[in-house]
């Protein structure tokens, strides 16, 4: 799975770990579709990063690129921080294990109310208008600001592509004319009349760029705008936030610079007395993933064959609606042509649903494995439900293999399904009351009589790694089955004990509150015998007052799950 060594005059080109995977046994194993998520490409990028902007701190990863939460764990471990647009996208990165000073808030519509919280965490807001940085001055007072203050500055003459692309008004986010940011001619004399401590310029040239001068260019604007700051007001700017925005190639022929290239092109223009910041989304994590799938059908429709794979603009909208169409390996790991008679397409009642519109599908046959390259960015976050569509899997490769993840979405817990209010209902009938002996003869003699005669001991437990814990119980049930009431007041047991000693604790002094939960109970389980149950723990997230964790509880294998947000 190694790549091999880059270095800066490389020519770029598509990854190549992908096309050494064994597909139809992934395929086997885990199903399709299957996001498949190679974790050292993800170091790798991250270790180039670094040689740009010095720390893998000032590397803030957006959280809208791909939310997954093997990504944003992954990255948390390697040190990185993460640029978050809303509140789940905060309380995401805090979940991930991301601390509130490696955070950065930056969106056109703010919650003034976590404006507020994390600048007293000491995370760092970005100011995208004139307006909100007057209501922060009138509202929080300078000495609750224990964060960082930056202002996202719209250029006028930044730079361009070097390439058209059909798309690219669609992400040109530095363009003149965009909604982000603030005016670079209106930054001075703001600042000259804001007493607020401002610390840092944030600026975005726009996604999929493929001009290095453009970078360049937009630096040297950024430093000159940082000495006529220092020059008329009485801030000094420490920090520069270069934003994303490098591209990567799809097809063969698309050419891009490498992260290692984009580093040693601005290396000369850096100054010793600012730090760098960057936050790569597409460039980071968008050839360390791929996207495995499997042909569902063959068919000819006057002279063209279709090859029908089982996932399509669900997942792959950004293909599908602005032709973004991504290289696609066979089974034994050839490229696809992209030119030819045929054409690949997806499962959906949509007419635009083709992956591959020119393609030669040659001796392919039905329930083969294919691999759409590059899947990791901008693919999963869009993701929708057309058509009764889900979220699929995800498969991680790493130095043990390759093991699941992410499980496919249960429909149960599809939204349609689990925000609809079930009670309302067109002509409901009137109320009818049940009489007391009724009641009686409907009740369960279980709950009623004989549940408080459930017992069960804790015989071991075991710390087996920095967030699992591994017990043993033995239970005794009234009926001749563990009940779901039972499972699961065992599973809280146990959560219980493992937070309390994730906190450090030989004695439980504080309170510990489930406010959200599901389980799933597979198969029966009998009593009077020896259990074993896991229990995984994410991260502590704590912002202001609240500390909240989620925490999973598994009884006898996966025959009882269960999912709780436990707060303290």
């Amino acid at each position: 799975m190694n790549e091999p060594q880059r270095t800066a005059t490389d020519t770029p080109s598509l990854e190549t770990w992908s096309s050494r995977l064994d597909l139809a046994g992934l395929a086997e194993r885990h199903g399709t579709p299957t996001y498949i998520f190679n974790t050292q490409r993800l170091a790798a990028n991250v270790q180039d990063y670094t040689g740009l902007v010095g720390s893998p701190a000032h590397i803030l990863y957006p959280v809208k690129t791909n939310p997954a939460m093997a990504v944003l764990r992954r990255l948390a471990a390697l040190g990185c921080g993460m640029d978050c647009a809303s509140r789940d996208e905060v309380d995401q990165a805090l979940l991930a294990g991301v601390p509130a000073t490696r955070i950065s808030y930056n969106t056109p519509a703010p919650e003034f109310g976590l404006i507020r919280t994390l600048l007293k965490a000491g995370a760092t807001v970005v100011v995208d208008s004139p307006e909100l940085l007057r209501r922060i001055q009138e509202k929080i007072p300078v000495a609750h600001i224990q964060g960082s203050l930056f202002l996202r500055v719209n250029l006028d003459g930044g730079g361009t592509y070097l390439q058209h692309f059909q798309w690219e008004e669609l992400v040109h986010h530095g363009a003149s004319t965009s909604k982000f940011g603030i005016p670079a001619e209106e930054i001075v004399d703001l600042l000259a009349q804001c007493p607020l401590p401002v610390s840092g310029l944030h600026v975005h040239v726009g996604t999929m760029m493929d001009n290095l001068d453009t970078f360049a260019n937009t630096l040297q604007l950024m430093h000159r705008l940082v000495d006529d700051i220092a020059a008329r007001t009485a801030h000094r700017i420490r920090s520069l936030n270069l934003g994303g925005g490098l591209g990567i190639g799809f097809l063969p022929g698309q050419v891009f610079p490498t992260i290692d290239r984009l580093a040693a092109h601005l290396e000369p223009l850096k100054r010793k007395d600012l730090q760098y910041f960057a936050e790569p989304g597409q460039s980071l994590v968008g050839d360390t993933m791929g996207l495995l799938m499997r042909v569902v059908a063959l068919k000819r429709m006057r002279g063209r064959r279709w090859a029908i794979v089982d996932v399509g603009s669900d997942q792959l909208m950004k293909i599908t609606t602005v032709s973004w169409h991504h290289q696609i390996l066979d089974q034994r790991g050839t490229a696809l042509p992209t030119q030819g008679p045929d054409a690949v397409g997806g499962p959906l009642c949509f007419a635009g649903d083709t992956i591959l519109p020119a393609t030669d599908l040659g001796t392919l046959n039905e329930g083969e494995a294919l691999f759409l390259q590059h899947a990791g960015a901008y693919l999963e976050a869009i993701a929708n439900r057309f058509n009764g569509r889900r979220s699929v899997g995800m498969v991680v490769l790493d130095e043990q293999g390759s093991h699941p993840v992410t499980n496919p979405e249960d429909p149960f817990f599809s939204p349609p399904l689990q925000t609809y209010d079930w009670g309302e209902w067109p002509g409901a009938s009137s109320a009818v009351a049940l009489r007391p002996a009724e009641i009686t003869a409907l009740r369960s003699t279980y709950f009623q009589d004989h549940a408080h005669e459930d017992r069960y001991s804790l015989l071991s437990f075991v710390r087996t790694g920095d967030n699992t814990y591994a017990f043993t119980l033995r239970a005794e049930a009234a009926v001749g089955f563990i009940s779901v009431p039972f499972a699961v007041r065992i599973a809280a047991d146990a959560i219980i004990i493992a937070v309390m000693r994730s906190m450090g604790k030989t004695l439980k002094d504080v309170s510990v509150w489930g406010t959200k939960g599901s389980y799933q109970y597979r198969e029966p389980m009998a009593p009077g015998r020896e259990l074993n149950g896991e229990i995984t723990l994410s991260p502590l997230a704590q912002l202001g007052a609240v500390r909240r964790m989620l925490a999973t509880a598994s009884l006898d294998g996966d025959r009882f799950a269960m999912t709780s947000e436990v707060v303290l």
